[in-house]
Formats: C-alpha cells, sequence, structure tokens
C-alpha cells in the first residue's frame, strides 16, 4: 500500500498515478560499459556472431560482425589485414582469424569492473508496470587488438615490414674492449702555478 503522505503537500506535488513493481530473481543480468566508445555510437545494429562468457570469473569475449558492404569500409585494406593475419592460404587453416579473406569482425573482451553490484538494478516501465532485475555484474569491455600481434609475429617470420622501432629489430652488437685513462683534475690555482714555475718556461 502507498504510505499516507502530507496533506500540505498534494495541492504542490499531488501524485501522478500508482505504478505496480515486480521483481525479477530468476534473471542473469549482466551491465557492459564501452569505455573507449562514444555515447552516440552505439552497438545496438551490430551482428553479435558469438560470445564466450565465464560467470565465476565475470569475463567475457563478443564477436561483432563488420558490414564488409558499407561504403565506408575499405575492402582493400580489410583483405590486406587478414592477408597479414592469416596468410594465403587461411582458407585451409583451422584456426583462422577471418574466415572471409577480410577483416569481417571486430573482437571485444573485458572483465569485472564493480565488485559489489547489489545496488543496481535494470528497469523497464510496460503496460504501466515496472519490472525491475538485480545486476548481477558489471563488465568493462574494449576492443581486443591480440589480432595486430599475430600479423606481427607473421611478419617477422617470413621477414617483412619489420618495424624499426622495434627493439628485437636492431642486429645484435657485439661488445669490445676499450681502453679509458683518466687524469687528475687540476683547480685554477694549481694551473696557474704550473705556468708560472720553470719547467713550464724551459718548454
Amino acid at each position: 500500500p502507498r504510505p499516507a503522505l502530507d496533506s500540505d503537500d498534494d495541492d504542490d506535488d499531488p501524485v501522478v498515478t500508482d505504478i505496480p513493481v515486480y521483481l525479477a530473481n530468476s534473471l542473469n543480468c549482466y551491465l557492459l560499459q564501452y569505455p573507449v566508445r562514444p555515447a552516440s555510437m552505439t552497438y545496438d545494429s551490430s551482428t553479435v556472431d558469438k560470445i564466450l562468457f565465464k560467470p565465476k570469473n565475470q569475463q567475457v569475449e563478443m564477436h561483432m560482425g563488420l558490414n564488409t558492404n558499407n561504403v565506408n569500409y575499405d575492402q582493400s585494406r580489410g583483405e590486406q589485414i587478414a592477408l597479414n593475419v592469416d596468410g594465403e592460404r587461411a582458407h585451409l587453416a583451422s584456426n583462422t582469424t577471418f574466415n572471409s579473406g577480410m577483416m569481417d569482425k571486430q573482437i571485444m573482451s573485458g572483465g569485472r569492473a564493480v565488485n559489489d553490484t547489489n545496488r543496481y538494478a535494470v528497469g523497464i516501465v510496460n503496460n504501466g508496470e515496472l519490472h525491475l532485475t538485480q545486476v548481477k555484474g558489471v563488465l568493462t569491455v574494449r576492443p581486443n587488438l591480440t589480432y595486430l600481434d599475430k600479423s606481427d609475429k607473421r611478419a617477422k617470420a617470413e621477414g617483412r615490414n619489420v618495424d624499426p622501432d622495434d627493439p628485437a629489430s636492431e642486429p645484435e652488437v657485439k661488445p669490445e674492449a676499450v681502453t679509458v685513462k683518466f687524469s687528475k683534475g687540476e683547480n685554477d690555482k694549481t694551473a696557474k702555478w704550473k705556468e708560472k714555475s720553470y719547467q713550464t718556461q724551459v718548454k
């Protein structure tokens, strides 16, 4: 039942309506955050090809499909990335990253962002009813760029496109023995005395 309200407040702040509230306890609800993604660029229209989730450790990996037919998608660049990552005979391999021969997906991964989520809930109003579901976990999700590491390993194995800034790509220099001599420093007073000495005048 709705608690009694002070009659003096009814004129300034009247009760508009009563909404029944229902709490769902049997649903597993997780909130995903994308800190490097602008709020105006949502993933609502994206196609999720695959999701890997560990509920105990609260780790997630999502494979988001890319629209390779979009006018903003550079197909030649997408094919080059897939070639660098998977090689020329990628369609014959079982561990291929991009099955279509071009970069056709984006991998997102993340983990637990908040330890205690007891005070978080997700609500929706449907047919005049408020349905609440407790949030079991909050996860921070970012792009996973491990395919670039795979591309670098393949490039180094084939001896191409070596990054000049990579310390591993620099030739190994063998140490050489050198002779170092140290001279005793002289102060100004000693130097002036030597200039006036007999030995210096003779020279």
